[in-house]
């Protein structure tokens, strides 16, 4: 995680615990609810929330987990529902995690029209 400014930027983010560097989550589901909460976490120790994040990047290995992944975002993230690209790709960094995420999140609350 990076801040510039206002800005944070969050990157390659996968459902790993904290505490032990172990993946959570064998479903798209789990994975992206662990990987929203730790979002979360990044920008609380900054003082920002889920209302400042402008944007959320989600590469996943199979597309059709779509609805699964989008399940977690609304769970978690509620009505704060950030702009997002999802994109399908091979392969990851870490073979055994179904998905990552990347964001940037702003200092003054992010509005969606």
């Amino acid at each position: 995680m990076v801040q510039a400014g206002p800005y944070i930027f969050g990157s390659a983010i996968a459902a790993f615990d904290p505490e032990t560097g172990d993946l959570v989550g064998t479903t798209a589901y789990e994975q992206a609810k662990q990987v929203l909460h730790l979002i979360r976490t990044m920008l609380g120790n900054r003082g920002y929330g889920p209302e400042h994040l402008a944007q959320i990047t989600v590469y996943m290995k199979n597309i059709a987990d779509f609805d699964e992944m989008n399940r977690a975002f609304v769970e978690v993230l509620g009505e704060n529902l950030t702009a997002r690209t999802v994109v399908e790709v091979s392969n990851l960094p870490k073979p055994e995690a179904l998905l990552t995420m990347s964001f940037i999140a702003m200092g003054q609350w992010a509005t969606s029209f």
